[in-house]
């Protein structure tokens, strides 16, 4: 009785078994037991899109890959011209990644302030028309827990170009002629002449 007893060794495989199986229970059960309800694909897919935002924004100016806008407005021939030099400069200036302009943004103070839902089905189609070699062109309507439930972020992702070509503008629109170029220089959308 006065013998010390080591402790048993267990096998560290079978700790390693259970020691997960409490972890998993952990993540897939709430405190009662009872099965958390899993994040559905979009939720996450949502929530990896507000932290690219959030990323972009923190790098806080403006650059060759990303843009931000208080709003956009195509409706107008002055909104119109603005968005296709912002998507042509941003398209030349890094084909080979994607590139972003994000709208809801207050420029000077960067704060999240959002728009109206987006309809995104006249941007490609706007683009197509006015654009030669246009890139393609993704819309998506970000909702923050922050903004009112009618208000969301604009995410314009630019994808990457497959070929080799420069995009410019196709006919003349606002004060812009059919035949510019436009590239970034820092946080501008500059026409090139060559």
């Amino acid at each position: 009785s006065d013998h010390w007893h080591y402790p048993k060794r267990e096998n560290p495989i079978r700790t390693s078994i259970a020691f997960h199986r409490t972890i998993y229970r952990r993540l897939v059960q709430n405190s009662c037991g009872e099965p958390r309800p899993q994040r559905s694909l979009i939720s996450r897919l949502m929530i990896n899109k507000r932290l690219l935002i959030k990323n972009l924004l923190a790098h806080n100016d403006e650059n060759s890959f990303y843009d931000k806008k208080r709003q956009i407005n195509i409706s107008e021939k002055e909104g119109k011209a603005k968005f296709l030099k912002h998507i042509c400069a941003l398209s030349n200036s890094n084909p080979k990644n994607n590139s972003y302009i994000i709208i809801g943004v207050d420029d000077p103070s960067n704060d999240i302030v959002g728009v109206d839902f987006f309809d995104d089905s006249k941007i490609q189609n706007l683009i197509n028309a006015y654009l030669e070699h246009p890139p393609i062109i993704q819309y998506e309507n970000i909702p923050f827990p922050h903004l009112s439930e009618d208000k969301v972020v604009g995410l314009v992702t630019i994808r990457s170009k497959t070929t080799n070509t420069i995009t410019a503008l196709r006919k003349n629109i606002w004060k812009y002629y059919g035949g510019s170029v436009f590239f970034r220089d820092g946080s501008m959308s500059m026409p090139k002449v060559f």
